[in-house]
């Protein structure tokens, strides 16, 4: 369940953050090529991809093609912003939600009982079963458990 949950979530981020990141950079170079007086077939066709942008940039008038192949650059970066925030957001969003809804691994000491569990002695190894029940080779009943032999 763990690996179906962790796919499902890189795809849907995949697809979120690339939807993200495509419309802004689509959005951003066809208003900053326009503004500057490329065709609008032309400003069309550099909405496709970063690379489709520094293509039609370098088919332009050389007047252009400085400040197209800037726009496509930058329109990228804007794009490639608002993904990132768009994750980062999500990212919060999932860990607030770990944080309400699962439950806490550290228990909390039951009342009345504020001794701490004794020290288990590392000076005479021997002797550390003897003193702590919690190493004990017996059951609560009080039977003797048979130990199991290490292999030779």
């Amino acid at each position: 369940m763990n690996d179906t949950t962790r796919e499902l979530g890189g795809t849907l981020g995949v697809a979120v953050v690339g939807s993200v990141m495509a419309s802004v950079y689509a959005a951003h170079v066809l208003r900053s090529l326009t503004s500057h007086g490329t065709p609008a077939a032309a400003a069309a066709a550099a909405q496709q991809s970063v690379g489709a942008g520094l293509s039609v940039a370098a088919h332009l008038p050389p007047a252009l093609q400085g400040l197209a192949a800037q726009a496509a650059r930058q329109a990228f970066v804007d794009g490639l912003s608002a993904g990132s925030l768009v994750a980062a957001a999500a990212t919060a969003a999932a860990a607030a939600a770990a944080l309400a809804l699962l439950p806490a691994r550290a228990r909390a000491p039951r009342s009345g009982s504020t001794a701490a569990p004794a020290p288990i002695r590392t000076d005479r190894p021997d002797q550390a079963a003897a003193d702590d029940p919690r190493l004990s080779p017996t059951e609560p009943s009080g039977e003797s458990r048979p130990r199991r032999r290490a292999p030779d």
